[in-house]
């Protein structure tokens, strides 16, 4: 038995409160943190069970997985200024010729490469054929049954040079679980800034959700993605809220990375023995708290403006009235973001399921 649609839309509205928003961070603080102790004991016993010998430690085929290891950044200039880093271990993950893992655990949280060539192949050259590319998907592993990826990308490669053809960017809210995928293609063009160094333009979208509860939707996205991934030992992926009508350039986030070399290089953040699970374990618990952690402050400490309770129909609409994924738009006038073939997914589970 559903409930009539004007109840769903007075609960949606309660659950946009204060109160509860509090309640709703610490509900998520403490999903993603309540199995770490249970999580480090059973990891202990593994470590210390295969001490002096290395058949615990995971090792796969460079060709189906690597690992860039690096720092996370977000600075947030206007209303409220605020800045934090924390460091990630993401994995590049070959969607063409996946890990065991992926298979079993996590394939089906995200597009498989024949979902992203469908995407993506009006958007190549025409003498590009699906056999001449692979697909690769940058994101962090889930540990333990436990998933928090605000932002992951795909990488169309050609196999031939190991250059990036164009590129899926998939988003999701926070708290609310929806998510966005669009195309884009970073530019391979830079500009000057402040301080005299070169930074690539990359691709302007159109902002297509809240993504931080603490940000309208009147900006939009320029996002930039390092277009040799599979070949370069760095990695870069940045994303900017721009052009918005009072604030303008207004944040920035930015993961930059350098390929793992060492001994775990084929291992999961949480399968590479006690030191890379002392640095690096339980990213998805650690992410979380950062967030929630943040929202918290910002809450607390700013009084900051909530915005964007669940559902998509008002996102849509927002988005659309933007008309910025059409090609007369001045928004995409670098870096060939359009068309960035919007595409939204309602979450999945409770308690945001709409």
């Amino acid at each position: 038995m559903s409930l009539p649609s004007s109840t769903v839309s007075s609960l949606l509205q309660i659950l946009s409160q204060p109160a509860l928003i509090f309640l709703s961070v610490w509900y998520y603080s403490f999903r993603a943190l309540v199995g770490i102790p249970i999580t480090l004991f059973w990891q202990l016993l593994l470590s210390i069970h295969s001490l002096g010998s290395k058949t615990r430690i995971e090792r796969e085929d460079e060709r189906k997985v690597q690992f860039f290891d690096g720092i996370v950044t977000h600075v947030r200039k206007l209303p409220m200024r605020r800045s934090f880093r924390y460091p990630l271990r993401m994995a590049l993950v070959n969607l063409s010729n996946p890990p065991t893992w992926w298979r079993k655990k996590q394939a089906n949280l995200h597009l498989n490469a024949n979902e992203i060539w469908e995407r993506t192949r009006e958007d190549v050259p025409s003498f590009v054929k699906e056999k001449d590319v692979s697909i690769h998907l940058l994101t962090s592993p889930m540990s333990f049954g436990y998933h928090q990826n605000p932002i992951s990308v795909y990488y169309v490669v050609l196999n031939e040079t190991g250059e990036c053809l164009v590129n899926v960017t998939e988003v999701t809210n926070t708290p609310w679980g929806e998510t966005v995928r669009m195309n884009f293609n970073s530019s391979k063009g830079s500009v000057q800034n402040r301080k005299g160094m070169a930074e690539p333009l990359g691709a302007h979208v159109p902002k297509s959700l809240h993504v931080s509860p603490f940000m309208d939707m009147e900006s939009n996205w320029r996002i930039f993605a390092s277009d040799m991934p599979t070949v370069s030992k760095h990695l870069k992926l940045t994303v900017d809220c721009v052009e918005h009508p009072e604030y303008g350039d207004f944040f920035h986030a930015a993961f930059v990375a350098k390929r793992d070399e060492s001994d775990t290089r084929g291992a999961r953040n949480d399968c590479g023995g006690l030191r890379l699970l002392y640095r690096r374990g339980l990213s998805p618990h650690r992410i979380a708290y950062w967030i929630y952690h943040q929202a918290i402050l910002l809450l607390w400490k700013e009084k900051a403006t909530f915005y964007g309770p669940p559902g998509l129909d008002e996102i849509r609409k927002l988005t659309n009235e933007k008309k910025m994924h059409c090609k007369v738009s001045s928004v995409v006038r670098v870096g060939g973001g359009c068309p960035a073939r919007i595409a939204w997914q309602p979450a999945k589970s409770w308690p945001w399921q709409t």
